[in-house]
């Protein structure tokens, strides 16, 4: 295969300035029983190797083959009795994005050695097909939500919890008796959504929990969290100190950290396991505090506050916000990630637990994968640049060296 060639017909293609001649030479050569092998291994070798360089040049490629493979679906011309092409490009899309949807790339600093034989994983732990979150009421009593019908499900203080038709759930009422109800979402339970009695909207990522009140009383809003949990912050009008009228702040609290915000969307990483507390703030303004800390800083969009375990607070500006908000959309993200981090976030997913035997592989990952694979999966791209993975029952295993 002459590769140099295909690098050109593929970027011809990215392009759309592919002439008729160069696209039938391109799909003829996805398309040749021929060239099967070698174009797989062009791939998976590149892949192994996996150096920044390769990878830039992979990831070019990688909607040009997906664009491909759409137009193989789509336009009946191109739908020829011999489909081995469109394998290929799938091949390459895997090989290329990981397991899933997005691209996940591995890099080291000498170069990997490639794997002959993978260790087969024992079992499955598939991704989470449901949520495992309960309300516990203020009585202590516990409402698990899948097991419940849409509808009413309890009166706390003066607001009704009720389960929306689309799964969420949600308080309606003002006023009374201050009542806290606590949300929990555990390992292993796919991302749940919950409205506050003031419109505000919460999501939390397994691991997590939220402890509120049922309705909003006084001067302000306050809830506390564990984990991770996402924001949108609805605007809120009351009595403030003093006696005068204004808008509500509302506060989250985790530890020595408090946010203060009005109306806005932002992100709170708050694992008990992480190195720090991270704040991230997507829209309107927020002011990030530590009671170890000096003054509070004020956060612009685009900006992310991180609180370490001494209470020191630092800011940096112009992060990824798409990156914070992966888990929300389906993700998991590992850019500039080391081993321990990305197996926290598996462990959390999964519900499993990761032991350690040996010296740990030293890997930085890059990209994104979709959190809808199966375990045996990742298992699987691990094995391929040498993580020896391998999984009993909920406890997977990574040796060293």
């Amino acid at each position: 295969m002459d590769y140099a060639r295909l690098t050109y017909l593929f970027e011809q293609y990215e392009k759309d300035t592919a002439s008729e001649a160069e696209l039938d030479e391109l799909f003829a050569m996805l398309d040749s029983e021929a060239d099967r092998e070698a174009l797989l291994a062009y791939f998976e070798k590149s892949m192994r190797e996996a150096v920044p360089e390769v990878l830039a040049d992979f990831e070019k490629w990688r909607p040009v083959i997906a664009k491909i493979v759409a137009a193989q679906s789509e336009t009946p011309a191109l739908r020829r009795k011999n489909r081995w092409w469109r394998y290929a490009a799938a091949a390459a899309i895997t090989l290329l994005v990981g397991v899933g949807v997005y691209y996940v790339a591995f890099y080291r600093k000498e170069t990997a050695t490639i794997v002959e034989n993978t260790i087969p994983p024992a079992g499955d732990v598939p991704a989470p097909a449901t949520t495992k979150a309960f309300v516990t009421l203020a009585d202590g009593s516990r409402i698990v939500l899948d097991s419940v019908a849409n509808g009413a499900l309890a009166t706390q203080g003066n607001a009704q919890l009720v389960k929306l038709a689309d799964g969420r759930i949600a308080y309606q009422g003002t006023g009374g008796e201050v009542v806290y109800n606590t949300l929990t979402n555990p390992r292993g339970s796919k991302v749940v959504n919950l409205v506050l009695a003031d419109g505000s909207t919460v999501w939390l990522n397994a691991a997590s929990s939220i402890t509120y009140p049922a309705s909003f009383t006084g001067n302000a809003r306050e809830v506390h969290i564990t984990g991770e949990a996402y924001f949108e912050v609805a605007a809120a009008s009351g009595l403030l100190p003093g006696g005068k009228k204004g808008k509500l702040p509302f506060i989250v609290r985790k530890g020595h950290m408090q946010v203060q915000v009005l109306g806005t969307r932002f992100n709170v990483n708050a694992y008990d396991n992480e190195n720090n507390i991270k704040v991230t703030l997507l829209e309107g303004s927020v002011q990030v505090s530590s009671t170890q800390a000096g003054k509070p800083e004020t956060l612009r969009p685009g900006e992310e506050a991180a609180i370490y375990p001494n209470g020191t607070l630092k800011v940096v500006g112009n992060v990824d916000t798409a990156r914070t908000m992966a888990w929300k959309n389906g993700y998991f993200d590992f850019n500039n990630a080391d081993l321990p981090v990305m197996m926290r976030q598996l462990e959390r997913w999964y519900d499993i637990s990761v032991t350690y035997q040996g010296e740990m592989p030293r890997i930085i990952f890059k990209g994104q994968m979709d959190r809808n694979v199966q375990l045996t999966d990742v298992i699987r791209f691990l094995n391929i640049f040498n993580i020896k993975a391998s999984l009993q029952g909920r406890t997977l295993t990574i040796t060293g060296s």
